[in-house]
């Protein structure tokens, strides 16, 4: 068995992502699935980097999007929008 050393690339991912999975609150994860989801992450960013890869843009996308709308509410609410 060949032992895996991921390159310094990898390991900035898996540490960044671990870094984002232990924050307090996590806005793309719904808390009622906080944990499963952390398990799915964690297993895709094991698996390879290009696993989880889609996984983190749909994420990225959700965030982006949320807070576009957040944005756009808050400007028409005050009438700037």
């Amino acid at each position: 068995m060949q032992e895996f050393v991921p390159t310094p690339e990898e390991q900035r991912l898996y540490d960044l992502v671990s870094a984002y999975l232990q924050q307090p609150t996590l806005y793309a994860l719904p808390a009622s699935q906080r944990q499963l989801m952390t398990l799915i992450l964690r297993k895709l960013l094991a698996s390879s980097t290009y696993a989880i890869s889609d996984t983190l843009a749909g994420l990225a996308h959700k965030l982006e999007t949320g807070c576009c709308l957040g944005e756009a509410d808050r400007h028409s609410s005050r009438g700037t929008g």
